[in-house]
């Protein structure tokens, strides 16, 4: 099953409260998590999903406002209110939620609590549920509350910050070699299987390393790129990386 899939079937879940998605960078986490909210939403699994990014820079205010903005509170005077006024105000607003999704990418080992935030820990807003029949229960006997789904690069920075026993852990892998250059091929198009061109695009698509974000950078930036010259050029840059040509694509791709 796809990791799309499995995170989908866990927000569905009347068991599980957090969840986690890990992965290295570039492998297409924020992009796989934009598309969870999209079709959370589409689906009506939650009337209210708000995402903002943490990362490593302690920004609450920052990511209050985002948290805030998704949920209407726009006109919040956030000059005027200490952290710990719109944490209380952010709370009492998702309190007011029968169900709601927050998605936090980015998220490292930086101490900043989700009650700290405004968010309510999942383990107080979790309707009582029996946990030992998880196989026969279903959404309609125990509907989903309330969720959060945490992004990060490590897998153990998950874990330390979920505080609910019942929670999924997801990883997102590179692409194998055949479905890397499946997705040069789709995003640049087909006439990368010139004789002349098909063989420098297969290694600048091997230089990627089954990056999504890497190969889909790429294969832009090559787009509409016809002369051998251009390829050749590009192959070098990404053996010889610099900031400048197509390695520092990949670079600001993968924001290293």
């Amino acid at each position: 099953m796809a990791v799309m899939d499995q995170i989908m079937e866990a927000l569905r879940s009347p068991i599980v409260d957090m969840i986690g998605v890990h992965g290295t960078s570039g492998v297409g986490k924020t992009m796989l998590v934009k598309e969870v909210k999209r079709k959370a939403k589409q689906d009506s699994l939650f009337p209210t999903v708000v995402m903002t990014k943490v990362t490593k820079n302690r920004e609450l205010k920052r990511i209050q406002e985002d948290i805030a903005r998704d949920l209407g509170m726009d006109q919040l005077p956030f000059t005027e209110l200490t952290d710990q006024q719109v944490a209380d105000r952010i709370r009492a607003r998702l309190l007011k939620e029968k169900k709601f999704l927050i998605i936090l990418d980015d998220v490292w080992e930086t101490e900043i609590a989700l009650e700290e935030i405004g968010i309510p820990s999942a383990s107080g807003l979790q309707q009582p549920i029996d946990r030992k029949n998880e196989i026969s229960s279903s959404s309609e006997e125990h509907p989903v509350t309330c969720k959060s789904l945490l992004v990060s690069k490590e897998r153990d920075v998950l874990l330390r910050r979920m505080d609910s026993e019942y929670h999924q852990v997801f990883e997102v892998r590179k692409l194998e070699p055949d479905e890397s250059w499946e997705l040069f091929k789709k995003t640049i198009g087909d006439n990368v299987e010139s004789p002349d061109l098909q063989h420098l695009a297969e290694e600048i698509v091997a230089k990627c390393l089954g990056l999504p974000v890497a190969i889909v950078s790429v294969a832009n930036a090559m787009r509409g790129k016809t002369q051998l010259y251009e390829w050749k050029d590009a192959l070098l840059s990404l053996k010889n990386p610099s900031p400048m040509g197509i390695s520092a694509v990949i670079y600001k791709a993968l924001e290293l």
